[in-house]
């Protein structure tokens, strides 16, 4: 053998000797990288669960504190109930207001009246917000059975077009 040969020959056995340690490398390093993957995933876990129970301990607080303020206003509201003017489900500030600008617009001329025309005026928007929601569905519906219509038209002469080319 020449000197060339015996050169090749090294050359190629280190270069096995370099692929199977790269190999083992790459293989350490997949493996290494898939510990430390399920790793994170299970710390991140421990945490969601224990950020988790922390904000549900706070939500039941809140919830109790929530209770307990509509109990006292509600005891509130009993104490002085044979002083109100208004029911307690109208008793909120957004709806003595309403019913305050009823009341002043001539609107209504006892609390009565006012309440009753709060309701009616609830009763009529809801009703008109349902309303414009199906107006907006059936222009949606209208845009899509017109886009189909046009492109049936299209079609239609597309396909005329086609065999008037045949004739």
């Amino acid at each position: 053998m020449n000197t060339f040969n015996i050169m090749v020959l090294i050359m190629l056995e280190q270069s096995e000797q370099i692929i199977d340690s790269l190999s083992s490398v790459m293989i350490y390093a997949l493996v290494g990288g898939i510990l430390i993957i399920i790793f994170l995933s299970v710390i991140n876990n421990i945490l969601t669960k224990s950020e988790i129970k922390n904000l549900t301990k706070q939500l039941g607080k809140i919830e109790i504190a929530r209770m307990q303020t509509s109990h006292e206003l509600y005891d509130y509201y009993n104490a002085f109930s044979d002083k109100s003017l208004l029911p307690f489900k109208y008793s909120y500030p957004g709806s003595i207001e309403i019913l305050w600008d009823i009341i002043n617009d001539y609107r209504a001329n006892s609390i009565t009246d006012a309440i009753n025309l709060f309701i009616e005026d609830s009763h009529r928007n809801k009703m008109e917000n349902i309303q414009a929601g199906i107006l907006k569905e059936n222009k949606k519906l209208n845009q899509t059975a017109s886009s189909a219509k046009n492109w049936a038209v299209a079609s239609t002469a597309v396909s005329v077009l086609g065999l008037l080319k045949r004739d």
